[in-house]
């Protein structure tokens, strides 16, 4: 873990995340802060913002209906998240995935509000595929279609992928079953066990 200082704030995040250069019409108190693995291009602004634009801390459920508004047809909401951090504040985050179609790959864009201490910041986050791309995908498929967590027949594949929150909503590109939580362990490296891995140190150390 590392310490940065965000608007004269200590916070604690991964180290393995370099500070990057700002750009000119960035506000001035931003810190960006990056990383790039074989499998993952993983970028977060942290800025401190008024309460008056933080999403609603007690009230989940209402950015699950905003983001459900908005979201593209390229789009999909993975989860969202409200929870303690550990000196006591407060955070909600999303999750909302978008398909690249020059790479083929997945960007994870993760908005994240946090209460720490006399400030509230937040996280905007874009942890994308690199390299080769969809190998967490067909293992989990593959390991889906063995263990018949999912059925595949002449309609099509059942099981495999539905909103979260809503399983009547099928807009979009809906998160799939192996963007579940319980396999970031096996593809530490990919960019959504990532970035759930850089939300779980904030949450443990500020």
């Amino acid at each position: 873990m590392q310490t940065i200082t965000v608007a004269e704030d200590a916070i604690i995040i991964p180290d393995q995340y370099q500070i990057l250069d700002s750009m000119p019409e960035d506000p001035k108190d931003m810190v960006v802060v990056g990383l790039r693995t074989p499998e993952a291009m993983c970028i977060v602004h942290i800025v401190p913002i008024s309460r008056s634009r933080a999403m609603p801390f007690d009230d989940p459920q209402a950015v699950v209906d905003a983001i459900h508004h908005n979201m593209e047809d390229d789009q999909g909401l993975v989860e969202v998240c409200a929870q303690s951090i550990r000196s006591g504040g407060r955070l909600i985050d999303s999750v909302v995935k978008s398909s690249d179609a020059e790479t083929g790959g997945v960007q994870y864009t993760w908005t994240c509000d946090i209460e720490i201490r006399n400030v509230v910041l937040m996280f905007q986050g874009f942890f994308c595929e690199d390299g080769m791309t969809g190998v967490r995908d067909a293992t989990i498929f593959e390991l889906a279609r063995r263990h018949d967590w999912i059925t595949v027949d002449d309609q099509g594949v059942h099981g495999w992928a539905e909103d979260c929150y809503d399983p009547t909503y099928v807009r979009g590109n809906l998160p799939n079953l192996s963007e579940d939580q319980r396999f970031d362990s096996m593809f530490p490296q990919h960019p959504l066990s990532m970035l759930r891995a850089f939300r779980q140190v904030v949450v443990e150390n500020n």
